[in-house]
């Protein structure tokens, strides 16, 4: 084989290994170029570190020898097929060099295109994620085939599966009854003229659930100018709606609320001059002056409505309730834009700030004049009742010591006059009994019967007097225990009588014991007195609660009343039952009243005809 020239081999050998096919290819393809026969392809054969061996095949795939002849190459019939060796190498070498540029610049391209594919990636990642988190995704309508194209989030905002394309008219009606002729006419004018919209409405889910959204649309137009398609966004705003809705219907609330009320509420600085930040219309009825009149005092102060004398007293008691994180309320004096001195009631608190200096304080002020006018009234009116009290009183005490007098004379002036008449009608029975008929003796048993009800009438009159004018002296009493007493005395004096007694244990209440006793022996008389018809008496002393009110009752099976009369039943000399059917006075259930009375108590009975009775009372003590 012939050798190669020299220069063409050593730049071959220079160039790195993954090159050197190129540059001989590249060369050979040169010769092919501009010479015959045409050179089809090449063989390598060897390359060694100074010079290499090719083989080289015509169009006929007729291998043949390259050999150096000068500046040239032979072919095998030493014809010249190229000369300047050197020149033909520059122009291979600047070729292969701008081709391996090209090829370097493809491969830096290739990585560029696939590190911006790798961004798009992530950015549509991050988008899906923004879309899911902001509950936003896009749309886009086609004119011409009135098919909406939508992104998985609208989808699922609609609640309809992903993937599912809907026609114009089927998206329009997922918009509430309401909404639809509205977002019509927006669609319809972004479609003929381009009018872009950004609307809130509701739509129903295909779930069937009211959703609050926002739709944005805009026009896209051809090269032409014509509007093709319309695109835009689409967005969940339910919560942030129902919010904002919520906060709206509450200003309007308060707004309202404020308007109505008697008074102002307000927000001040923490300053000399109370400056006010807010004041409500109610400023105007309380102080005569506008809202604005007040705020950064614009025309004059709170301080300057305040008066004079109450102002120091404000600011100390205000300023103590901030210190101390306290809520405050007070009552002085304004004046208003007439000069008219006002009472006003104040409640209010400090709104915490950023810093200590930028505190304020919220708070009500309502107008108390008329409160204050009726106070003052009823203060006179009070020193007027007690005077008039201490006149009752004074006046009371004279009758007091009337009655005490009566009483005096009927314990013994009466009793002096009784006495005798008692002891001139025993000793007339004893001593003239034979000298009297039986008419004689009949009217000198009535005048001796007549006489002891006089002396007991005496008695009970002194006992309810007695009740009305002693001192209560209060202890813890066993209402029990007075009963089994009074009734064992009651059992004595009638051996005969059988009468069962039911008496509930542990009967305690704070009370006078004496009057006590004596209010439990009057009652249970009468029932003694009224059951002593039956066969079998029942007297039964127990508790109950009515209207969560403790109670106590005395109970019996006697002859009963009519509850016609119930109300003369506690009245002094009051019967319901003649003299000759059962005896008494007619004064011990009046003294029982009394008694009850002075504890705090009341006292009330039922009954009917042949059935018994039933007497309740209490003691001024709720349980």
């Amino acid at each position: 084989m012939n050798k190669v020239n020299d220069i063409f081999l050593l730049l071959l050998n220079l160039s790195q290994l993954h090159d050197r096919d190129i540059i001989m290819r590249r060369y050979l393809e040169s010769v092919n170029t501009l010479f015959s026969p045409l050179i089809f392809n090449y063989k390598k054969v060897e390359i060694s570190s100074k010079m290499g061996e090719y083989a080289i095949a015509t169009r006929n795939n007729t291998y043949g020898e390259l050999k150096q002849v000068n500046d040239g190459l032979l072919n095998e019939e030493d014809s010249i097929l190229f000369h300047n060796s050197l020149q033909m190498l520059a122009i291979i070498l600047e070729r292969v060099t701008l081709e391996k540029k090209l090829e370097d610049e493809c491969v830096f391209l290739d990585s560029k295109a696939q590190e911006r594919l790798n961004n798009l990636q992530e950015s549509y990642v991050l988008l899906q994620i923004a879309g899911e988190t902001a509950k936003f995704g896009g749309w886009s309508i086609d004119l011409n085939t009135k098919r909406v194209t939508w992104s998985d989030q609208v989808a699922k905002i609609h609640q309809m599966p992903i993937g599912y394309s809907p026609l114009v008219d089927e998206g329009i009606n997922f918009y509430a009854p309401e909404w639809r002729e509205k977002i019509t006419a927006a669609f319809t004018a972004c479609a003929n003229k381009g009018v872009s919209y950004d609307e809130e409405m509701e739509i129903i889910t295909a779930k069937g659930h009211r959703c609050w959204v926002r739709t944005v649309g805009q026009a896209v137009k051809d090269e032409n100018g014509n509007i093709v398609k319309i695109q835009g966004a689409f967005q969940d705003i339910d919560k942030y709606k129902k919010n904002e809705i919520a906060v709206i219907e509450s200003e309007r609330q308060m707004k309202t609320l404020l308007a109505n009320l008697p008074g102002m509420a307000y927000r001040c600085k923490i300053d000399q001059k109370w400056t006010m930040e807010f004041v409500s219309q109610g400023c105007l009825t309380l102080t005569g002056y506008a809202s604005s009149d007040l705020i950064n005092n614009k025309r004059l102060s709170y301080e300057d409505l305040i008066h004079p004398d109450d102002r120091k007293m404000v600011r100390n008691v205000i300023l103590e309730a901030v210190n101390r994180h306290e809520k405050f309320i007070l009552e002085y004096r304004i004046r208003d834009a007439t000069g008219k001195e006002k009472w006003v009631w104040e409640k209010g608190q400090v709104v915490p700030r950023g810093r200590k200096d930028e505190q304020m304080l919220e708070g009500f002020i309502t107008d108390i004049t008329a409160r204050k006018l009726a106070e003052a009234k009823a203060c006179i009116l009070k020193e007027e009742l007690e005077q008039r009290v201490k006149e009752r009183t004074i006046e009371l005490e004279a009758v007091n010591k009337e009655l005490e007098a009566f009483a005096y004379s009927v314990s013994h002036d009466f009793r002096t006059p009784l006495r005798a008449l008692d002891g001139f009608s025993e000793y007339l029975v004893d001593s003239y009994t034979d000298q009297l008929d039986e008419k004689g003796k009949h009217y000198l048993k009535r005048i001796r019967k007549a006489a002891l009800y006089m002396s007991d009438l005496i008695d009970d009159l002194l006992k309810l007097s007695r009740v009305t004018r002693s001192d209560l002296n209060k202890e813890c009493v066993d209402l029990s225990h007075i009963a089994a007493d009074v009734l064992a005395a009651l059992q004595e004096s009638e051996p005969e009588r059988q009468v069962e007694a039911i008496i509930a244990p542990n009967l305690t209440i704070i009370g006078d014991p004496h009057l006590m006793r004596l209010m439990l022996e009057n009652i249970l008389a009468n029932a003694w007195k009224f059951s002593a018809r039956e066969q079998q008496a029942i007297i039964e002393v127990g508790q109950t609660k009515i209207n969560e009110e403790k109670a106590f009752f005395v109970r019996d099976n006697g002859v009963g009343f009519c509850m016609t009369y119930v109300n003369k039943l506690f009245g002094a000399f009051q019967r319901l039952h003649g003299s000759d059917e059962f005896p008494g006075t007619g004064i011990g259930l009046a003294t029982v009243q009394r008694i009850i009375n002075r504890h705090g108590g009341r006292i009330w009975a039922e009954s009917e005809v042949g059935k018994g009775a039933s007497f309740f009372f209490t003691l001024g003590m709720k349980k």
